[in-house]
C-alpha cells in the first residue's frame, strides 16, 4: 500500500473535516507561545522580531475564539497556531542540524591527520552559525526566516562534509589493501606493475587534494570527493587483475548402503 507524504496527510484531513476542535487548538497555543518565548529568550537577536509576531498570532487568536460557528472558529485558531510556528519551527530546524553536526564530529573525532582540513572547515562553520544566530536583529519574519535559513544551511553543508571522509576512509582501506596484496604481487611483473604504479600515483595524487582542501565545507566536501574518487578509480583495474576465487569441485555423496 502506498503511503501519503505527512505533508499531503494533513491536508487530506483539513479537506475531510479533520480540524482540530477548539480545544486541541488552545492546548497548541499554550505550547505555541511557551516555544516562542523559550526561543526569545535563548536567542535575543530575535527577541523584537518573535514578540512582535506573538503579539500578531494573539490578536487573530482572539479574534478566532469570538467567531460564532464551531468548525470556523478552530480552523481560525489553527491560523493563528500556524502565525507562531511558521516562525518558531525555524529555530527547531537550527537546533536539529546544530546538534546533527556536533554528533557527527563526535563519531569523526579519530579521522586521519590528512582529513583533519574536513572538521577544521566544520567546527569553523559551526562557529560561524553560531555568531549568525546573534548579530543583526531582523525587523520581520522574512528576514528572520531567511537568517536562520542561512545558517542551517552552513550547518548542513558541514555535516556533510565531515560525512563525506567515510567514503574517502572506506575507499583507501581498499585500496590499501589491493597493493599488498599477495595474488596480485604473484602475478607477472609485467601484467600487475604498470597498475600498481598508476595506483600509487593516483593515491598520491588523491593525498595532494586534500593538502590542497580549504575553505568553507561545502568546497572542503568536493575536495574530499574527488580525493575519494581517485582512490575508488585507483582501485578497479587492481581488482579486475584480482584472480577469481576458485570455487572447490562438486563431491557427489557417497553411495548408501543398501
Amino acid at each position: 500500500m502506498r503511503l501519503l507524504r505527512p505533508e499531503v496527510f494533513v491536508a487530506f484531513l483539513a479537506v475531510m473535516g479533520c480540524t482540530k476542535d477548539e480545544a486541541e487548538q488552545t492546548a497548541d497555543w499554550t505550547r505555541n507561545v511557551d516555544t516562542a518565548q523559550k526561543y526569545a529568550a535563548k536567542f535575543p537577536a530575535f527577541k523584537s522580531v518573535i514578540e512582535k509576531r506573538t503579539a500578531e498570532a494573539q490578536a487573530s487568536f482572539d479574534a478566532a475564539k469570538a467567531v460564532a460557528e464551531k468548525n470556523p472558529r478552530a480552523e481560525a485558531m489553527g491560523a493563528a497556531n500556524r502565525m507562531l510556528t511558521e516562525l518558531t519551527q525555524e529555530f527547531g530546524s537550527y537546533e536539529s542540524a546544530s546538534k546533527a553536526l556536533a554528533d557527527t564530529l563526535s563519531r569523526h573525532s579519530t579521522l586521519p591527520s590528512a582529513l583533519e582540513v574536513v572538521t577544521k572547515s566544520a567546527r569553523e562553520a559551526q562557529k560561524t552559525a553560531e555568531q549568525n544566530m546573534g548579530g543583526f536583529e531582523p525587523t520581520n519574519v522574512g528576514a528572520a526566516k531567511a537568517k536562520i535559513e542561512d545558517a542551517v544551511t552552513l550547518l548542513k553543508e558541514a555535516t556533510e562534509a565531515v560525512d563525506s571522509t567515510d567514503r574517502y576512509v572506506a575507499a583507501e582501506k581498499t585500496l590499501n589493501e589491493l597493493l599488498v596484496d599477495k595474488e596480485l604481487l604473484a602475478l607477472p611483473a609485467e601484467q600487475v606493475n604498470p597498475v600498481l604504479e598508476a595506483a600509487k600515483t593516483a593515491q598520491r595524487n588523491a593525498g595532494y587534494a586534500l593538502i590542497g582542501a580549504a575553505g568553507p565545507p561545502a568546497t572542503v566536501r568536493d575536495d574530499v570527493v574527488k580525493a575519494t574518487k581517485l582512490l575508488t578509480e585507483a582501485a578497479a583495474p587492481l581488482k579486475a587483475l584480482k584472480p577469481a576465487p576458485v570455487k572447490p569441485a562438486a563431491t557427489k555423496p557417497a553411495p548408501t548402503k543398501k
